[in-house]
């Protein structure tokens, strides 16, 4: 869901960027101290600050797992995609708003991070309930 949400202003703001001239010659991307602090606070292993989300972003009931994987790796695709057109472009001074909260600002290249870590946080999650699952049935 998150990635899903982040692909239409992922895509506005790097047409957005290409189109205002924020090119980027050599030199590094850095985060802001938005993004840092929500990559910071999605990055695993899970604190113990739980973390609740906004209602559209609510977990929808389990789907069968092999759409649920398509859909994962056709939205990878997507993401890496963006992150290869946004070649040479300013990705810290191109600005995105949450879609998790409009009034949060945050620099694309944040985004992108926030992302990566945000999935880190699934998949970390889920290899707790895998091995969890295998410590009750043994």
């Amino acid at each position: 869901m998150t990635s899903r949400a982040y692909l239409p202003i992922l895509r506005d703001a790097l047409r957005d960027g290409r189109a205002r001239g924020l090119t980027h010659q050599g030199g590094s991307n850095r985060m802001d101290l938005m993004g840092w602090f929500l990559a910071k606070m999605l990055e695993p292993p899970v604190k113990r600050m739980r973390v609740t989300t906004s209602e559209p972003f609510a977990a929808p009931p389990v789907a069968p797992r092999a759409g649920v994987v398509s859909e994962y790796e056709t939205l990878q695709r997507s993401l890496i995609e963006f992150l290869a057109e946004a070649d040479g472009l300013a990705l810290s001074k191109i600005k995105i708003a949450s879609p998790f909260n409009a009034k949060m600002r945050y620099s694309v290249y944040s985004a992108y991070r926030v992302i990566a870590a945000h999935q880190r946080r699934h998949l970390w999650q889920a290899e707790q309930a895998r091995d969890a699952m295998r410590a009750v049935s043994r």
